[in-house]
């Protein structure tokens, strides 16, 4: 519990004069189709893809200093989109998500990442199993 508080203050207080907190809402950031890439294990299993009953706490719009500092790095990517840091005992989450610019030029949207690490909110999910596709029928569902 207290490594977890011990994050969120670090995270938020690197952040504050930076980035802005962004309303995680389908109006405001719609599917976007696949380009070039198929989005093939992506979003979390239907059982972790549903609503977050604790406090959420989405940080965007992180450059890739930021992102480098407060996310691990994924393989294969030359900047993490996102990640996620989820309370042991308190029901509390904290989303961190790259500007859009990072984010489009990985191919991705911001609701993609934004559902992939709700997922890990919801449900922990740190395996990745289960992991579906992004299609428009997916990113319907909620």
């Amino acid at each position: 519990m207290t490594t977890i508080k011990y994050t969120f203050a670090i995270a938020l207080a690197l952040l504050a004069s930076t980035a802005h907190a962004q309303k995680a809402d389908r109006e405001t950031f719609p599917y976007i189709p696949p380009a070039a890439k198929p989005y093939v294990g992506v979003l979390p299993p239907e059982r972790f893809d549903g609503p977050y009953t604790g406090k959420l706490t989405v940080i965007g719009n992180l450059d890739a200093f930021a992102m480098g500092r407060l996310c691990p790095k994924v393989p294969g990517q030359p900047v993490t989109l996102g990640c996620s840091y989820r309370g042991a005992i308190e029901n509390e989450c904290l989303v961190l998500i790259a500007e859009d610019s990072i984010i489009v030029a990985a191919g991705w949207s911001f609701e993609i990442v934004f559902r992939h690490e709700h997922g890990h909110c919801v449900g922990g999910w740190s395996d990745h199993a289960g992991a579906r596709p992004a299609t428009p029928e997916t990113m319907g569902q909620r």
